[in-house]
């Protein structure tokens, strides 16, 4: 496996000197699709004169893009996607994960079975034509959305899409608040396109008890062998940084 960390302009300096394999910055915030022309400037020198790739991203939308729902707004969801498509593989994307769970919240009234179609139709509106990068359809916990709430939820929803370039994303920290156990994974390993960790109460790995060495360890049980990036709530990330990354390198164990 191999093991960034999620965090904008402002950190790639520390992540490149902790030792990370690549970056995880932000679409909405860091690629900024809308009107952000001077500050993506700025995030693409800084991430080459990191010599990192960013390889993976996260955030693709911001919450008032609406893609569920009465107040979804296709012309503007497509003018985002035809801007950062090109930006982020500019700077080496591979996958972009899709949490979103302000944009894709189902409003009040709303058929479940509608929200996923329109989710189906942002995710084949985004893989049109984008060269190869994944979508990783990431499940959030019920305090960012009411749509895909577990990893298994996720895997269903992408094999019935059934589009090449879209999977989902494994994250232990929203894992832990649905109870979603680790032992799923080696179900879905398939559909696995993306994975997040962080420790108890989404600190630091290495500072509490969150369950990272069966996950990494049911990660590689499924046949995943890809990206895993550490999305923490750091309490001091020049400090800390370096550390999580030995920590979760550590935890890497063979599968035996």
């Amino acid at each position: 496996m191999r093991f960034g960390v999620c965090g904008g302009i402002s950190r790639f300096d520390a992540i490149r000197a902790a030792g990370a394999d690549y970056l995880e910055p932000s679409v909405a915030g860091d690629a900024r699709p809308e009107g952000g022309e001077k500050v993506w400037a700025e995030c693409l020198a800084r991430i080459r004169d990191t010599g990192l790739r960013a390889e993976a991203w996260n955030c693709w939308l911001p919450g008032d893009l609406k893609i569920v729902g009465p107040a979804a707004d296709w012309d503007r969801y497509r003018r985002y996607v035809d801007i950062a498509i090109p930006r982020v593989r500019e700077a080496g994307a591979e996958v972009i994960v899709f949490g979103s769970g302000g944009a894709r919240t189902v409003p009040a009234g709303y058929e479940h079975s509608r929200a996923l179609d329109d989710l189906a139709r942002a995710l084949s509106m985004a893989c049109a034509g984008n060269a190869g990068i994944v979508f990783a359809v990431e499940a959030l916990g019920t305090r960012e959305t009411n749509l895909i709430n577990s990893v298994a939820e996720a895997a269903a929803f992408v094999r019935t899409l059934n589009l090449p370039y879209v999977k989902c994303t494994a994250d232990l920290y929203h894992m832990n608040e649905v109870s979603e156990p680790a032992s799923v994974l080696s179900d879905v390993g398939r559909y696995l396109g993306h994975a997040h960790l962080a420790d108890s109460g989404r600190g630091a790995p290495g500072t509490g008890t969150g369950g990272i060495v069966q996950f990494l360890s049911e990660l590689r049980r499924s046949g995943y062998d890809a990206r895993v990036s550490i999305e923490a709530d750091w309490a001091d990330f020049d400090a800390e940084v370096a550390g999580a990354l030995r920590f979760v390198r550590d935890a890497c164990i063979p599968v035996q």
